[in-house]
């Protein structure tokens, strides 16, 4: 016969496996889903600089084009084209009678007018060309490879908080630097929710670099290395540099830039980014992210 003692203790164990494993697979399911959002965000700015591109210099012909196509086989489907020729023909005579009545100077005196109006317009049109070209001028592929970074940085953050605030044994891991920060004012913060409290300390430790990302995963997941390797170790740390480049000197390249990247651009120039660079950038963000999803899941299990 089993004692009570000893069956509740082994049921206690189970529903703490078990409590464990379903705070695992419910951490990942928002955290991820925000970050899938926010980086198709930083993919539309990488497309949006390619539709300005064909807009500016290839006369839409990719971005407008098939729009133009769309409503053209339209057209020839109902069989409106012909309609429309048998028209214009008509409108022809029609128009070349009314020229010669009302003479030359009539229509260049019309035309003047139509000119004058229609100025303003022109030049807002300019200006709105204008924009369109300083946005080309890398605005937009420095803006999808922030995007990219901040998503990936408030991906981490909204994991952290999901697991530790579920995860009593995780709060554990964390226990120095929680003591050291956890007060009564930030418990008032948080509506005097502890869990959450502390589980935003640890998210807080959250920073843009390789060495730290690394270091705050194992300890709370025991994921020994998100980067796998070296190489792509380097490769977001790159990344991570150009992000905090742009952020905080406008893109212009420093000493400590060109030692970290290797990059042998002068001091006090401007980055250049293509539109395959900032992709490669955002799909490795993604390659992280489903790592973890993936690590998490397994855990769960």
């Amino acid at each position: 016969m089993l004692d009570d003692q000893f069956v509740q203790k082994y049921f206690k164990n189970i529903e703490g496996y078990l409590v464990m494993a379903v705070s695992f697979l419910r951490v990942s399911e928002f955290p991820y889903k925000n970050f899938d959002y926010n980086i198709r965000r930083a993919e539309a700015l990488v497309r949006l600089d390619g539709y300005l591109e064909d807009f500016l210099y290839n006369e839409g012909k990719k971005t407008i084009g098939p729009f133009i196509e769309i409503s053209k086989e339209f057209v020839e489907s109902f069989g409106m084209n012909r309609i429309m020729k048998r028209v214009a023909e008509a409108l022809k005579g029609e128009i070349e009678v009314e020229v010669e009545k009302k003479g030359k100077e009539h229509y260049e005196e019309i035309g003047k007018q139509a000119t004058r109006r229609l100025r303003p317009l022109l030049l807002k049109a300019k200006k709105m060309l204008e924009d369109l070209g300083i946005l080309m001028d890398q605005i937009l592929l420095e803006q999808a490879i922030v995007a990219a970074a901040s998503a990936f940085e408030a991906y981490l953050k909204e994991l952290i908080v999901s697991v530790v605030a579920l995860n009593p044994k995780v709060r554990k891991r964390f226990s120095p630097e929680i003591n050291e920060r956890l007060t009564a004012s930030l418990l008032y913060e948080y509506g005097q929710d502890a869990k959450r409290a502390q589980a935003e300390i640890v998210a807080d430790m959250v920073k843009l670099d390789v060495s730290k990302i690394k270091s705050l995963l194992d300890r709370l997941l025991h994921m020994e290395n998100v980067f796998v390797d070296r190489k792509t170790e380097l490769k977001i740390s790159k990344i991570f540099a150009v992000r905090n480049i742009i952020i905080h000197q406008a893109g212009f390249t420093d000493p400590r830039f060109k030692k970290m990247t290797k990059s042998r651009s002068s001091i006090d120039k401007q980055i250049t980014l293509t539109r395959r660079y900032v992709l490669n950038s955002i799909g490795a963000f993604k390659q992280l992210a489903g790592r973890v999803e993936g690590y998490v899941h397994r855990e769960g299990k």
